[in-house]
């Protein structure tokens, strides 16, 4: 993982099997929104305020109209409809393993079309959290949408300087490039580095076009590395992590 600033130029957005960062022109904000109730009292000297229920936001989202078959914008996002979001910040390069990622649900609420310069779409993405701890949607990238093939084993990466969480996590796999045979996708952890469990493994096969979120409960070591046991074919995925 590269450290300093960053710009648009190298972030991706993944929703659901489709990487949109081809057609995407904008994302105005995204991250996590508390109601915010006003407690200020007559003798307090400055507002106080309690933080209530929280929202997750995607909003300002703006993508060039494309109707290419299954991976254009207009195609995927013509229905207003659940997805799941992965948003990939790469750090002065395209991201790549623990480089930071904002994941989550979310639940698209509205589709315009702005024909005042190139033909854009304009999405509104909103998200209840009250339900999961999906409110902690800040995480890292596991797996960043390289060709594979075979089995392979992603390189270690201590997600959380250097200690274990206790609150489990959530993982979203975004399947973008299919493979001819069966995989099997994992997360796992580990404390040392060397010694790996499974942590989520996913439904998922890669043999279709798919995204998939999956959580763990309990203890997450300090240790993180996704895996892709061997099946048949050439294909590509991306993994992005949030401990919870």
């Amino acid at each position: 993982m590269a450290t300093g600033k960053t710009n648009m130029r190298w972030a991706r957005l993944l929703v659901d099997s489709l990487d949109l960062s081809g057609d995407t022109r904008q994302v105005g904000s995204i991250g996590t929104v508390y109601d915010q109730q006003d407690q200020t009292a007559y003798s307090d000297a400055v507002h106080n305020f309690t933080l209530g229920h929280p929202t997750f936001e995607l909003s300002g989202y703006q993508a060039v109209w494309n109707n290419t078959a299954v991976t254009g914008s207009a195609v995927e996002l013509a229905v207003l409809e659940e997805y799941i979001v992965s948003f990939c910040m790469g750090i002065k390069a395209a991201p790549a393993l623990g480089d930071p990622a904002i994941l989550q649900t979310v639940d698209q609420v509205s589709y315009t079309i702005d024909g005042s310069d190139a033909v854009l779409i304009g999405v509104e993405f909103g998200k209840s959290t009250t339900t999961l701890a999906y409110e902690k949607c800040f995480g890292d990238v596991l797996e960043f949408g390289t060709s594979r093939s075979d089995t392979w084993n992603g390189t270690g990466f201590l997600t959380n300087g250097d200690a274990a969480t206790a609150n489990g996590a959530i993982a979203h796999l975004h399947v973008v490039d299919v493979f001819t045979g069966a995989y099997t996708f994992k997360v796992q952890d580990s404390a040392n580095n060397a010694d790996w469990a499974d942590l989520i493994t996913f439904s998922a096969d890669g043999q279709t076009l798919v995204a998939e979120s999956g959580t763990v409960a309990g203890s997450v070591d300090k240790y993180l590395r996704f895996q892709g046991t061997a099946g048949a074919g050439t294909g590509a995925v991306w993994c992005t992590i949030a401990r919870q």
